[in-house]
């Protein structure tokens, strides 16, 4: 099995930032390990984690 990782950092405020990221990668039913997201790999899952991604460059 393909797993994808992710590891990202947002200001502590707003919150609002993170929790939505928060909430994007339990839709994407990632797990934290050690500060690390980890998402079983698929071409949705990967689609949705760039999104996710762009998200997160966003809020810095």
């Amino acid at each position: 099995m393909k797993w994808l990782f992710f590891s990202y950092s947002l200001p502590a405020e707003p919150s609002k930032a993170r929790v939505y990221v928060w909430r994007q990668l339990r839709k994407l039913g990632a797990v934290n390990y050690q500060s690390v997201w980890v998402i079983p790999h698929s071409g949705d899952r990967l689609n949705e984690l760039k999104k996710l991604i762009e998200d997160v460059e966003e809020y810095q």
